[in-house]
C-alpha cells in the first residue's frame, strides 16, 4: 500500500505533465493536427505496453463501449486541435487559461445532460468565467492571433468539457485505464489522413519531441492521474487540476521565455477562480 503522500506527489507530477504539454506546440513546426495525431500513437503505444507488461485485460465489459468510445475519440482529438492551434495562434499561458473555462461549461451543460435544475451559482461561475475572459482578451481585434488563441483556447475547454459528461457516464461501466486507452487507440485512424499535411520529413529531434510529448507528458501523465484517483476524489483532482495553466505558464516562462502580460495573468486568475468555483459548488451538489 502507497503512502498518501506518495499519491500526492503522482497526482501534482500528473499535473505538472499536463501544464507542460502545451510547450509542444511552439516547439514542434507542424499543423496542430500532426501534433496531436503524434500524441495519440506514441500515447497508445504506451499505454498497450503498460498494461502487457502488467497483464491488463484490454477487453470491455459491453461491446456498445467500444461506439461510445470511438464517438469520444472524435471529441478528444477536437479538442486536443483546439488546443495547439491555440498555442500557436497566441502563447502557452493564454491557450491554458482559455482552456481552463471547462469546469464552468460542465457545470452548464450537465443540468442540461441529466435533467437538473440551473441554479445561481451555475450561472454565477459563468458570469466571473466571462469577466475573466474579457480581461484575458488582448483586443476585440478578429485579425488578431490572441484573439483567435483565446477563442480557439474557448472551445478547446467547452469540447473538454464535453468529453468529460461523457466519460462520467462511461467510467460507470468501464474503467479509466480502458477508456483512456481507447480514445487514444481511435484517435489515431480518425486523425491519420492528417499525414498529407506534411510538407517535409520530420527530423530525429522532431521524433523526439513526439515522443516525449505521447509517451511522457500524456500518457506517464494519464497513468499517474488515473493511479491518484485510487486515494483521491475526483472533486480533489479537479482542484489539483486547476494548477495546470500555472505549472504551464512558469514552463513557458523558463523554456520558451513567454512572458505573460498582467491582462493575461489577471484574466487568467479570474478564470481559475470561475473554475475552483464551478468545482467546489458542483461536488456540493449545487
Amino acid at each position: 500500500m502507497k503512502k498518501p503522500y506518495i499519491y500526492t506527489a503522482e497526482l501534482n507530477l500528473a499535473v505538472l505533465l499536463f501544464g507542460g504539454a502545451g510547450l509542444f506546440g511552439k516547439l514542434l513546426d507542424y499543423p496542430a493536427v500532426i501534433i496531436v495525431l503524434s500524441r495519440v500513437v506514441f500515447s497508445a503505444l504506451t499505454l498497450y505496453f503498460f498494461a502487457k507488461i502488467r497483464n491488463k485485460n484490454l477487453r470491455f465489459n459491453r461491446k456498445k463501449s467500444y461506439l461510445w468510445v470511438f464517438i469520444t475519440a472524435i471529441l478528444l482529438s477536437l479538442h486536443w486541435i483546439s488546443f495547439f492551434q491555440s498555442v500557436k495562434l497566441s502563447t502557452v499561458a493564454i491557450a491554458l487559461f482559455s482552456f481552463s473555462t471547462f469546469p464552468v461549461f460542465i457545470s452548464l451543460i450537465e443540468p442540461l445532460v441529466f435533467g437538473l435544475r440551473f441554479s445561481f451559482k451555475e450561472l454565477f461561475a459563468a458570469l466571473i468565467a466571462l469577466v475573466g475572459i474579457y480581461i484575458l482578451i488582448p483586443s476585440f481585434n478578429f485579425s488578431s492571433l490572441n484573439f483567435k488563441g483565446v477563442i480557439t483556447g474557448i472551445i478547446s475547454g467547452f469540447l473538454f468539457a464535453l468529453l468529460s459528461i461523457v466519460n462520467k457516464v462511461q467510467v460507470k461501466n468501464e474503467s479509466s485505464f480502458l477508456i483512456t486507452f481507447y480514445q487514444h487507440l481511435f484517435s489515431i485512424p480518425i486523425l491519420l489522413p492528417s499525414v498529407f499535411l506534411l510538407k517535409r520529413v520530420p527530423t530525429s529531434k522532431d521524433f523526439f519531441y513526439f515522443f516525449l510529448l505521447g509517451a511522457v507528458f500524456t500518457a506517464l501523465a494519464h497513468l499517474l492521474f488515473i493511479d491518484s484517483l485510487v486515494k483521491f476524489k475526483a472533486f480533489i483532482s479537479g482542484l489539483f487540476a486547476t494548477l495546470e495553466p500555472v505549472y504551464g505558464a512558469f514552463f513557458a516562462f523558463l523554456i520558451l521565455n513567454e512572458i505573460p502580460s498582467v491582462k493575461t495573468i489577471i484574466g487568467g486568475l479570474i478564470v481559475l477562480c470561475a473554475s475552483l468555483y464551478a468545482i467546489i459548488f458542483s461536488e456540493k451538489g449545487g
